[in-house]
């Protein structure tokens, strides 16, 4: 396995450092690059006042272009996945332009050009309520990835049950990469309906078992590679999750914008003190397996990036 966290700081540069964590030798049947993000709450400009030099999502998608080019060769069976933890907008005043701009906003804009594979749905989506929501998931126009939840229901509230019944808004999600299908189950925290505005969607709060149904299902239709995106609200929820899961052998976490970082990566600057652990955390399954688990900073300050060698039945 592969270890990387990007610092961007200019548009058309960025600093990489890598690490490699000795594995027990197998065959490789895919390398799977992926990248991920979360709570980019609406900070499409930059990552604020004194740290204009970096951040935005104008940067964050040019690092990710050029890190899905790096990570995409098929013929070396090499792929890449791009994958969001949540709180995709924020209530504020760059969120508030996007209410003056209306359908589509500009956080919808910025993250259909970017080319998602999914999206978890976090709790600040739901700020605004249901219709905003709606309008933000419709905004979309080239890239209709879907928005992943295995704990929410949608029945009470028809304009997000329209958006399940077209599989814009689904429990889990497969994505083929190199031909090898790879699946995504996403989550968001039980404490939505508290801290948030879902009004009539339903949260189940045994998010382990809401999880576990869909990974088993994917599963059982011969997907053996899974991801877990969820909006738990810190990365120590998802390492508190994993021991109740089986068969996930990724999991990337939101809500929570920890730094992870290894000796010698680099940080924008003041996040030297703000470390949480080192990249990726992991937690044991309860089949006994080491799961690595990541996050990163948000407002658009990080790309996350893990590279995971898969052998032929799925196992890192």
């Amino acid at each position: 396995m592969q270890l990387n966290r990007i610092l961007f700081k200019t548009l058309l540069a960025a600093s990489v450092t890598v690490f490699s964590v000795p594995l027990v030798q197998a065959q490789t049947d895919l390398t799977l690059t992926l990248l991920h993000s979360n709570d980019g709450e609406s900070q499409l400009i930059d990552a604020g006042s004194g740290l204009e030099d970096f951040g935005g999502v104008a940067r964050f998608a040019t690092v990710v272009q050029n890190l899905r080019t790096a990570g995409n060769n098929c013929a070396a069976n090499q792929g890449v996945v791009l994958v969001s933890s949540g709180d995709n907008f924020l209530a504020g005043p760059e969120f508030n332009a996007s209410l003056e701009k209306g359908v589509p906003f500009f956080d919808s804009l910025a993250l259909d050009f970017i080319n998602y594979d999914a999206f978890a749905l976090g709790n600040h989506e739901f700020d605004f309520g249901p219709e905003i929501l709606a309008d933000f998931i419709n905004g979309f126009s080239f890239n209709l990835a879907p928005f992943v939840s295995a704990n929410l229901d949608f029945t009470a509230e028809p304009v997000l049950q329209t958006l399940v019944d077209s599989e814009r808004i689904v429990k889990s999600t497969i994505v083929t990469v190199c031909g090898r299908p790879v699946g995504i189950v996403g989550a968001t925290t039980p404490e939505l309906p508290a801290i948030s505005s879902p009004r009539g969607v339903v949260v189940d709060p045994a998010v382990a078992a809401a999880i576990q149904t869909e990974v088993d299902a994917l599963v059982a239709g011969g997907v053996s590679r899974i991801i877990l995106i969820s909006h738990l609200q810190s990365a120590q929820e998802d390492l508190a999750l994993i021991p109740q899961l089986r068969d996930v052998d990724i999991a990337v976490a939101g809500g929570g914008s920890e730094v992870l970082a290894n000796e010698g990566d680099l940080l924008v600057p003041g996040d030297e003190t703000l470390i949480f652990g080192p990249y990726p955390l992991t937690a044991i399954d309860a089949n006994g397996n080491n799961i690595p688990v990541v996050t990163t900073g948000g407002n658009y300050r990080y790309v996350g990036r893990l590279v995971a060698d898969f052998d032929a039945a799925g196992n890192v």
